[in-house]
């Protein structure tokens, strides 16, 4: 009976899950969970971001790890000059480190969708997403750059 009304929802864009059973929660392989999910992505990702507001903060390395990691099979905007440095997670990263972990190109073109507002930085990330995942990030990423960080 729901389903007419999620539909209706998810075409405005505003937020709605279905709950998840416990035997689902419990199906979920510990590997999976480690990777995290879309939203915490892409929170990971807006963080940094001016317009973040309250909990706002320069990324960290795993912020970068989170949002950077597994989805974009060398796409030569997001390219790393290497793999990320295994400084902790929790470790601030720096212009300088930034600069030292992605490609010139890369980091250009990150911080230019960084300069403008946090739409267009979710906008850059998601345009540079592998095609097979774009359908799991479209929602989650449709209602934050509509509602912004809060919802």
């Amino acid at each position: 009976m729901l389903h007419p009304v999620i539909a209706a929802l998810r075409k405005t864009r505003h937020p709605v899950s279905q709950p998840v059973s416990e035997v689902q929660r419990l199906l979920e392989s510990a590997a999976d969970r480690q990777k995290g999910s879309t939203a915490s992505r892409i929170l990971a990702l807006l963080v940094a971001h001016p317009d973040f507001g309250n909990g706002q903060h320069r990324w960290t390395y795993g912020d970068i790890a989170l949002w950077r990691t597994g989805w974009f099979a060398g796409n030569p905007e997001i390219r790393m000059k290497e793999k990320l440095p295994s400084f902790e997670r929790t470790q601030t990263a720096t212009m300088e480190q930034l600069d030292e972990i992605f490609e010139t190109g890369a980091l250009t073109t990150l911080m230019g969708a960084f300069g403008g507002d946090y739409q267009g930085l979710l906008n850059w990330w998601r345009r540079l997403l592998l095609t097979d995942v774009r359908s799991r990030v479209q929602f989650p990423a449709d209602v934050t750059a509509a509602w912004g960080r809060a919802r």
